[in-house]
């Protein structure tokens, strides 16, 4: 929850947060910013996650909630739901859909791969547009990080360094989510329920992303057209709800939200891990705020 003073910059201050994967300001609480980070497990984790704290010190933030999931998955689109003959989008009854067929195997990304600054940007860019040739994603670290590199230097990282060492698990495709709500639902399933809740919500074809958690917490993505909005909610009532103890809604409305690519800065190529760093995170955020502030 943002202090009233910064509420009107809060969603362009945070990005200075490194570790962001997706940050999204609240459609119905205006006070309010959600997203997702990744942070480190164990003690280092708790130390970085020091930076929410540094903000409420500093007068940024009024409040927070952290919730940890230790794993994510990832969906494609539901292809025998996808109206083919009339330019795209789903048709489909909410009281009649199936359980999500299993998707083909992918590779099991590795716990900790071997990996160099050229590897993670190579990432990144295809996190921006998957479907870009080599030669343009050639260009395109030139021009956003004045990295000169070959195409066929990229060619052969891609090669012989991400697919062998399964730094991806797997291509999705996707609909567009520019016009869409996002909608966000964080639910603690009741006991013994947690399998046929996971049931229902993959029976959604708008899903995007779950995270899990075995002890029953669980949170869901979906992007939909706002016209499938009721449907979704008597989903929502009728199917999940019955199944959990406690459950939020969050939603965005398009342009609100920002998804943020892998943060390559932040990898240290001789300790082969990510390096967290809860004091800068918090300056970048104050220093852009204050910036923002001023600028007003």
């Amino acid at each position: 929850t943002v202090r009233s003073e910064y509420r009107r910059i809060a969603l362009r201050a945070f990005e200075g947060v490194s570790s962001l994967n997706y940050l999204a300001g609240s459609a119905t609480s205006p006070a309010e910013l959600f997203g997702i980070i990744y942070a480190p497990t164990g003690p280092r984790g708790d130390e970085y996650l020091e930076l929410f704290d540094e903000l409420v010190e500093e007068g940024f933030l009024e409040s927070y909630t952290v919730r940890r999931f230790p794993e994510i998955v990832r969906h494609s689109l539901r292809p025998e739901y996808v109206n083919w003959s009339g330019g795209g989008g789903y048709v489909f009854d909410w009281d009649s859909l199936t359980p999500r067929p299993p998707e083909p195997g992918v590779y099991d990304p590795s716990h900790k791969p071997l990996a160099d600054r050229l590897d993670l940007l190579l990432l990144k860019e295809l996190e921006f547009d998957a479907a870009k040739s080599f030669p343009e994603i050639s260009a395109q670290l030139y021009s956003r990080h004045g990295v000169k590199v070959s195409d066929r230097l990229l060619l052969y990282h891609y090669e012989k360094h991400l697919v062998p060492r399964r730094m991806f698990s797997k291509y999705r495709v996707l609909f567009s989510q520019a016009e869409k709500l996002g909608v966000y639902l964080v639910a603690q399933t009741a006991p013994g329920a947690y399998e046929e809740y996971l049931d229902w919500v993959r029976r959604v074809p708008y899903l995007n992303k779950e995270l899990l958690d075995p002890s029953g917490q669980h949170f869901s993505e979906y992007y939909l057209p706002s016209s499938e909005f009721q449907g979704f909610l008597g989903y929502v009532n009728s199917r999940l709800a019955p199944l959990a103890i406690r459950m939020k809604m969050l939603v965005s409305l398009p342009n609100s939200r920002s998804v943020f690519t892998l943060p390559f800065e932040l990898f240290d190529e001789e300790r082969g891990e990510w390096v967290h760093d809860a004091h800068a995170d918090a300056s970048k955020v104050l220093a852009k705020a204050h910036e923002l502030m001023n600028l007003a």
